[in-house]
């Protein structure tokens, strides 16, 4: 939108100087039709008035109306640093709004600083003066890690003791650990049925005993004796 063809509304209660109803760039008054219209067609305009006649509140319609393209003076204190000192003066309102971006943008980049340290503070194993962490999460997955590996270590041990004893109870050759855990993968839970078949199976079955032998006389000397002599004759 050019600037010619730009019109700014007043409002006569709020702009009491002007007493138009709108403000039009860059034409002359015998070429904008009625008399509630204020003309600037000059290359500089001044406006004057006492206060509250509306000044200020017609140069903020104006910024408000062309954005970017309008810089507003209200003041030193809106073009000088905080610093208040020679090298903090700025050129012009809009440096004094990069500034005060950059101002937010240095207060954001502060504040993910801080986070990204809360952060290593929980991942890293010492401190930046070389002490280590006993309470970070670096400490706590330590902590875990070990107390797997020991219940690992016994239940590795459970496997191998379990094995050990099935092969020798039930006189299983080459039965190990790893027999003993595909055991337990395939294992099947009995249902009530077949655990009284098995109990009355066990009641009712009588134990079976090796036959005794039958005390002799045996000499291993005279047995001996026979089998060297046997032995020379041959």
């Amino acid at each position: 939108m050019g600037i010619k063809d730009t019109e700014v509304s007043l409002n006569t209660t709020e702009f009491k100087l002007f007493k138009k109803e709108k403000l039009v760039f860059g034409k002359k008054p015998e070429d904008v039709k009625g008399d509630n219209t204020l003309c600037l067609d000059k290359s500089v305009t001044v406006i004057f008035g006492k206060n509250g006649s509306g000044k200020s509140t017609l140069s903020k319609r104006i910024k408000e109306t062309f954005s970017d393209e309008c810089y507003l003076f209200n003041g030193f204190d809106g073009i000088v640093g905080e610093k208040e000192e020679l090298n903090a003066v700025v050129l012009g309102s809009k440096n004094n709004e990069i500034e005060e971006q950059i101002k937010q943008k240095n207060s954001q980049i502060e504040k993910i600083e801080k986070e990204i340290k809360e952060i290593n503070r929980e991942i890293e194993e010492y401190d930046e003066n070389g002490n280590k962490y006993e309470d970070n999460l670096f400490a706590k997955r330590e902590q875990a890690t070990k107390i797997y590996s020991n219940q690992d270590a016994k239940i590795n041990r459970f496997y191998t003791d379990s094995a050990r004893d099935i092969k020798n109870l039930l006189s299983i050759p080459n039965y190990n650990a790893t027999c003993f855990k595909s055991d337990i993968e395939n294992k099947k839970r009995l249902s009530d049925e077949e655990r009284n078949n098995n109990k009355e199976l066990l009641k009712n079955s009588t134990p079976r005993h090796a036959p005794l032998l039958e005390k002799t006389d045996f000499d291993p000397k005279k047995l001996s004796d026979t089998v060297d002599g046997i032995l020379k004759k041959a």
